[in-house]
């Protein structure tokens, strides 16, 4: 046997992974809206945004939760932490081929790098493709996973405060994402509260890695409503185009339709 090959099935028995969930559905979100897509949701996050949607992420569940099949609504669940082993047996299920990708969540998945890197392979080799959503503050981390990733969809975090000091991060992240050839977009999450300062922030980081990285203008959903006007979403649209090329707003489409 390859010895590589062999190195990851020695992993894949000894190392374990805390979990949310996993599920087949279609992305709500980016440019892949609409996609169906197997959502591998890891536990824990080094961020506490207020605006988070998936706060249950931050710290690992005791039980961990899984489809019974592609286009079931009935949920297993298993204990965590999961052995490797196991967790590539219940994703692989969910059949590589017929989906656009696998899109590994969180939380913030890159806090489990060596989990994002081997189930990315696997995954890789069995013919699928894999989006890593991430809050693109750990260019480190990234940097161990490119090879084995497809598309990134990176966040850049508004309106938080003291999150300011993650700048320098973002910035390492996205020129290393951009520079690696793995296509990359954006994300914003935009409410009522956001800053034009912090706008231009974002107009600059983009810029200086390539202005033709797409960027996407997500309205934030609280509460069954949408925290922002559309007239300050197309204003904030109409100024970032005019230095970067690609500036979409796109809502949460699996809110909207009321689906996972």
């Amino acid at each position: 046997m390859h010895v590589a090959r062999l190195e990851v099935l020695i992993k894949l028995k000894q190392l374990t992974a805390n979990v949310c969930e996993v599920f087949s559905s279609i992305q709500g979100e980016g440019l892949f809206i609409g996609c169906r897509q197997l959502f591998l949701r890891l536990a824990g996050c080094n961020l506490r945004c207020e605006y988070c949607d998936t706060k249950d992420s931050w710290l690992s569940p005791d039980i961990a939760l899984f489809q019974e099949s592609p286009n079931s609504y009935k949920m297993q669940g298993i204990n965590n932490p999961i052995n490797l082993m196991k967790l590539w047996e219940i994703i692989n299920n969910f059949h590589p081929k017929l989906h656009h990708s696998l899109s590994i969540t969180g939380g913030e998945p890159l806090m489990q790098v060596d989990t994002v890197k081997i189930l990315s392979k696997r995954w890789m080799d069995a013919g699928g493709k894999v989006l890593l959503e991430t809050n693109g503050t750990l260019p480190d981390k990234l940097e161990e996973v490119l090879h084995y990733i497809s598309y990134i969809s990176m966040d850049i975090k508004l309106g938080n405060g003291d999150l300011s000091s993650l700048w320098t991060k973002h910035a390492q992240f996205l020129k290393l994402a951009y520079e690696s050839k793995v296509s990359v977009y954006t994300k914003l999450v935009i409410n009522s509260s956001v800053s034009y300062e912090e706008i231009n922030k974002v107009m600059s980081l983009v810029s200086n890695v390539n202005s033709t990285i797409p960027v996407i203008l997500q309205p934030e959903y609280k509460d069954d409503n949408i925290n922002v006007s559309m007239s300050q979403l197309l204003e904030i649209q109409w100024m970032m185009l005019k230095e970067l090329k690609d500036i979409r707003i796109l809502p949460q489409l699996h809110k909207l339709i009321g689906v996972k």
